[in-house]
């Protein structure tokens, strides 16, 4: 897996989505609260995550599906 965590953690949410795409690469952008920092990693298909912190996520997937904070991925 790749290592996006440095591209992630400072992206706009629209651009790290094109990202995806672009690679093909199907994950869930997942933002901490703002509370947290307002930053953004990715999580994958297969659950994990490059970040540890999983309180107060708001998670859009690469198909523009929001969830709620707490909601499946």
């Amino acid at each position: 897996m790749i290592n996006m965590t440095e591209r992630v953690k400072n992206a706009n949410p629209g651009d790290m989505v094109r990202y995806l795409f672009a690679h093909r690469m199907h994950g869930v952008l997942v933002r901490k609260s703002w509370a947290h920092g307002g930053s953004w990693y990715v999580k994958w298909e297969n659950g994990q995550t490059l970040t540890a912190a999983h309180e107060n996520l708001e998670l859009i997937d690469t198909r523009g599906q929001v969830t709620t904070p707490g909601g499946a991925a």
